[in-house]
């Protein structure tokens, strides 16, 4: 039947009225049912109290997101107030404040600041007991103490850099006998020699570095407790050859020489060195030494650090410089996770903790939250890292535990 059939059909209906009426009711009627029906499986209204803070849904899951992956990173927070002029100096006080020299050119130890300081980007910061001793591959200094304040002793015109060593107790069994350590030029190399009093005078010589590295002019002093560890440089950078002596228990020993050296570190009982064949920081050449120094003679660690990082899928290099150790065997490194270098500002850092003897490496915290570090020292009388800011040269603090 056609459409136009059906449609005549329905007009010359006599009770098409009653039909539209009944099917209209129908209609209304299933309406009411389909909604009582929907009404019934929804959820109550939940009652709004305006005295609590309410999380939305998408904020909730970001906020579980970024907790599950990056716990510790919350903890992050600055201990500073001014930058770091160079940002991979700095220690911190018995106290805990920061101790380093600031862009404007001030030597900061906590709330107390020496204006003019003349070394701007010192290789080293020692704790003595007057003060501090600074480092540099030019000249060094005494920052000592007084009644009024802190006073600025330069070193001789020949000595850039003193190493001080606690050697126990005084002639009359007291208080603790500081001696001094520092390198003069000799037509071989070096002397080294060391000093029972403040004022560097009265030199005991202690043995000759003979070396033909030592006309580079570039060294460095370190300190591994009451251990002093030299390291010789063809360069500023110490990228290339280097050279390493230990002097320990009165004896001088040279204990390595490299034609690969690109990064070392001295902390706790630790000296850590990384090599590079191919002098990139972006490919994945890297070998990581770790020397245990507690020993008469150093020892090296059998532990692939490379290798175990790769398994835990994180590509960037652990350099030395971006390295410390703890006084129980752990290595805390800045890492990249990618394979960039090591001083990308854009790409975030994560906070690897390797057990030299477990020969396993965790993960702290990832610092995504703020920009990536220069270096990292440990406090650990407080159980934490503090980490340099590479944007705002800011020194921050990270719990280990």
């Amino acid at each position: 039947m056609a459409l136009s059939d059906v449609i005549y059909n329905f007009q010359s209906d006599p009770n098409k009225n009653k039909k539209i009426v009944f099917v209209l009711v129908w209609v209304l009627i299933i309406g009411v049912i389909g909604f009582g029906i929907w009404a019934i499986n929804q959820p109550a209204t939940p009652k709004i109290d305006p005295n609590v803070s309410y999380i939305k849904t998408e904020d909730l899951i970001k906020q579980y997101d970024y907790q599950t992956k990056f716990p510790e990173s919350v903890a992050l927070k600055p201990i500073s107030d001014k930058p770091v002029l160079n940002d991979r100096t700095f220690i911190a006080t018995s106290a805990g404040d920061p101790v380093y020299v600031s862009t404007e050119q001030k030597f900061i130890i906590g709330t107390q600041i020496v204006n003019n300081f003349p070394i701007a980007a010192p290789l080293t910061i020692y704790p003595i007991k007057l003060g501090y001793a600074v480092n540099d591959y030019q000249g060094g200094l005494l920052l000592l103490k007084d009644e009024i304040g802190y006073k600025i002793k330069l070193n001789p015109t020949d000595i850039s850099q003193v190493i001080p060593l606690n050697t126990g107790v005084d002639d009359f069994g007291f208080t603790s006998q500081e001696e001094y350590y520092y390198l003069l030029r000799n037509d071989n190399g070096y002397t080294l020699n060391k000093s029972n009093s403040i004022q560097l005078d009265n030199p005991q010589k202690i043995a000759d570095l003979d070396s033909q590295l030592a006309s580079s002019g570039y060294f460095q002093l370190f300190r591994s407790r009451n251990t002093i560890v030299i390291g010789l440089f063809q360069n500023p950078s110490q990228q290339g050859k280097a050279q390493y002596w230990i002097y320990k228990n009165n004896k001088l020993t040279q204990v390595l020489s490299l034609d690969n050296n690109w990064s070392v570190n001295v902390s706790e009982n630790f000296l850590i060195i990384t090599k590079n064949e191919l002098y990139s920081d972006i490919v994945s050449n890297y070998i990581n030494d770790i020397y245990d120094l507690s020993a008469d003679e150093p020892k090296l660690l059998d532990i692939n650090v490379p290798f175990i990082l790769r398994q835990n899928e994180i590509f960037g290099n652990a350099l030395a410089r971006r390295c410390t150790a703890s006084p129980i065997g752990e290595i805390y490194c800045l890492i990249k996770e990618k394979p960039v270098k090591s001083d990308d500002v854009n790409e975030p850092d994560l906070v690897a903790k390797i057990n030299t003897y477990k020969k396993t490496v965790t993960i702290l915290a990832s610092n995504k939250n703020v920009a990536p570090s220069s270096a990292l020292i440990g406090d650990w009388s407080r159980n934490r890292l503090l980490l340099s800011n590479q944007k705002d040269k800011l020194v921050y603090e990270l719990p280990t535990q």
